[in-house]
């Protein structure tokens, strides 16, 4: 399927992350459409939205106040997330960059290694699936939010202010603010 997306210049299924209270930063305007290009995952974030060309390149668009679109990193990915104010690229190699907002380094300048296999950007954190299956948060760390259970997990999703993964058990694993039950401990069929 071909998407019209403007310029600027990545999680294999789409999300959202979710901000937390406080001042809404004024966006900027939307950068310019671009010609049709093939895409093979999107995911919106607070303000902004970046997707992963069928190329392995990264377009982002929407609010750049925290550098959200305009700082995304140049080479190919195989995933991609965008979070409240940051967004995160899985390369090839297993190894995941951040840009954008890093209050709280969530969106670190030197990339993590791991290696990784999936990438979530959510709120003010980041978490990654290691190749072993373990589950890594990092960023914002009040409510646990960054830290998760042990186990071994197939699958991962950052929120606002927590995280959710299904477990090689098929179950889900939640950690972090738990304050609308949005984040039970587990939760099983």
């Amino acid at each position: 399927e071909t998407i019209a997306a403007p310029t600027a210049s990545v999680v294999t299924d789409v999300s959202s992350g979710g901000g937390e209270g406080g001042t809404t930063p004024t966006p900027t305007p939307t950068p310019t459409p671009t010609p049709t290009t093939t895409y093979t995952a999107v995911s919106a974030g607070g303000s902004h939205t970046c997707a992963l060309r069928s190329t392995g390149t990264i377009d982002c668009w929407g609010s750049n106040t925290y550098n959200q679109v305009s700082n995304a990193p140049s080479g190919a990915f195989t995933a991609i997330s965008a979070g409240s104010n940051h967004a995160c690229a899985l390369t090839s190699a297993g190894a995941i960059s951040c840009w954008g907002r890093n209050n709280y380094d969530q969106a670190p300048t030197t990339p993590r290694t791991g290696p990784y296999t999936a990438v979530s950007a959510g709120g003010d954190h980041t978490c990654g699936l290691t190749s072993t299956g373990a589950s890594d948060c990092w960023g914002r760390g009040d409510n646990d939010r960054t830290s998760p259970p042990s186990g071994t997990f197939t699958a991962l999703s950052a929120g606002g202010s927590h995280s959710c993964a299904i477990t090689s058990a098929g179950t889900i694993a939640c950690w972090g603010s738990n304050s609308s039950n949005q984040a039970p401990p587990t939760r099983s069929p």
